[in-house]
């Protein structure tokens, strides 16, 4: 396998995505139930070429004569509670050390949870 260029943000950036929802307590690590279903995860990474997305923003923004203000939200769905009991593996590569076994119990909606918003 290839490894990306760009490796180290990447990871720097699950780092603190992991990090964020340990401060908002959007899960704790609990031991596996035996009789729940505990899914999987993956990261989905989406790469953005700020230069481009400026300058379409801008053009956009200039055309129509409007003030531009830009911002980032980030943690949107860490905000939802969840109604239900939802087990999640760790992802592999973050696995937290001296944890291996345990499973995150969810207490707020993850993006692209069938609870999300």
């Amino acid at each position: 396998m290839q490894r990306r260029k760009d490796k180290e943000k990447l990871d720097f950036a699950i780092r603190e995505e992991l990090n964020t929802m340990k401060t908002r307590k959007v899960w704790e690590l609990v031991d596996p139930p035996s009789n729940k279903t505990i899914i999987g995860s993956k990261w989905v990474y989406n790469i953005k070429d700020d230069e481009k997305i400026n300058q379409r923003n801008t053009n956009l923004v200039s055309l129509l004569g409007w003030n531009r203000v830009q911002l980032n939200v980030k943690s949107t769905y860490l905000h939802g509670k969840l109604n239900e009991k939802v087990y999640l593996k760790q992802s592999p590569g973050f696995i937290v050390k001296d944890a291996e076994s345990k499973m995150y119990l969810l207490h707020k909606a993850l993006y692209g949870l069938h609870q999300s918003g």
